[in-house]
């Protein structure tokens, strides 16, 4: 969450407190917040490349899965040692 965003929360918090112009500026931002997401997205749907239709049974064959695939983990692979 960004810097702006959590200032704008804690500001939304106490509005009933606050006097009408200080209200209309905490809305001015949150439309001006609103709108850079909405930008941004819309940025990021135009660039977004689409997804290639998936093929079944590419991936055919024998897959192996260990016997100890439920075992629980050793304290060595929790803890970071070698």
């Amino acid at each position: 969450m960004t810097q702006k965003l959590k200032n704008i929360i804690q500001l939304l918090l106490s509005f009933d407190d606050l006097s009408e112009e200080e209200q209309n500026a905490i809305a001015n931002q949150v439309e001006q917040a609103i709108g850079e997401v909405k930008s941004t997205n819309s940025e990021l749907d135009d660039s977004a490349k689409p997804f290639k239709k998936r093929i079944a049974g590419l991936e055919k064959g024998p897959y192996y899965i260990a016997d100890d695939f439920d075992d629980p983990l050793p304290d060595s692979f929790w803890l970071g040692e070698s």
